[in-house]
């Protein structure tokens, strides 16, 4: 079924369509302790970085075929971000004692990063510029720091936690998804709140698109209520342009390759979307994704699983490597 909902741009998007009529398969069961989180790709040498429950944070070469630097952890890591420019790493982590941290790649240091929620925080990004570092913590705070990891600022934005942020490619605005959707802008340090469905679902992730225009956000839908997990696509300026139900389990991450002419999604594997709304490539399909990133050149995606795996792929969704 097709659903059209008008907008400024009008997108049209598929409805609960599995792309190609190809058959359902199983996903690969996991354990909670195997799952890996989170992954990046970049750096000032185009490395790829892994964090989940394991004990450590792993940096891998570009090809995936050897560790080159590990960076110990005692809690679940939930979100790792490369500095767009320089040798910094930023990891964010929940479930335990040890906090957020920035991480220096040539002296080693872990520098701690201060009035983040005793729970921890799932929300992460650096800014266009990578002058600021944007945290979104378990307690429904957006709290902005300095490259050196000073805060500058923090407001509430969530009434409950906040799994993810995205930042405007101006740098002047930032979305933040927890019950709801919220928009913080910069310059004017307001915020406005608002639901992203008819009822309240855990919302899971959102990327602007990169020239700004509009931005995509996925969520973990109620299945006791029998409500599918939703990709939904938004005018920048927040009006619904469409929404798509196709995928089985919740949608863990979101990214838009770097020229903006494909949205990937992790989920029951690993979905590719034009910027109209079409499902073009589904890949992994018994896999339960979580960690998702493209490679700076937009030419391969580095994808994570519940169980532990990490995935190199193609353009056209073919496993390149894999551990």
């Amino acid at each position: 079924m097709r659903q059209t909902i008008s907008g400024p741009l009008f997108l049209i998007l598929l409805l609960g369509v599995v792309s190609g009529g190809c058959r359902t398969v199983a996903l690969k069961s996991y354990d909670y302790e195997d799952i890996l989180w989170t992954a990046d790709w970049g750096g000032p040498r185009n490395e790829i970085v892994t964090g989940g429950n394991s004990p450590d944070v792993r940096i891998y070469s570009p090809l995936g075929n050897a560790i080159t630097s590990t960076i110990p952890t005692s809690n679940t890591v939930t979100g790792v971000a490369w500095h767009p420019g320089k040798e910094r790493l930023a990891v964010t982590l929940q479930a335990g004692e040890e906090g957020s941290f920035l991480f220096d790649l040539r002296s080693g240091e872990k520098r701690y990063l201060d009035s983040i929620s005793a729970a921890g925080a799932r929300g992460l990004g650096w800014s266009p510029d990578g002058e600021l570092l944007a945290v979104g913590d378990n307690d429904g705070y957006l709290l902005l720091y300095d490259y050196e990891g000073r805060l500058q600022r923090r407001r509430k934005v969530e009434p409950k936690g906040i799994t993810a942020l995205s930042w405007h490619p101006d740098g002047q605005i930032i979305l933040t998804v927890g019950s709801g959707i919220a928009r913080y802008e910069l310059a004017n340090d307001r915020y406005t709140h608002r639901p992203a469905r008819e009822q309240e679902v855990l919302m899971l992730s959102v990327a602007w698109h990169p020239e700004g225009a509009l931005y995509a956000t996925g969520d973990y839908g109620q299945p006791d209520k029998k409500r599918p997990p939703y990709l939904q696509y938004w005018s920048a300026d927040g009006k619904l342009i469409g929404r798509d139900s196709s995928s089985r389990v919740e949608i863990r991450n979101l990214a838009w390759s770097p020229t903006g002419n494909l949205l990937a999604s992790a989920s029951d594997g690993i979905r590719l979307w034009t910027p109209g709304g079409e499902q073009i490539r589904h890949g992994l399909r018994d896999r339960y994704l979580w960690g998702l990133a493209w490679k700076p050149d937009g030419t391969r995606l580095i994808t994570t699983s519940g169980d532990g795996e990490a995935f190199i792929v193609d353009s056209r969704l073919r496993t390149v490597a894999g551990w």
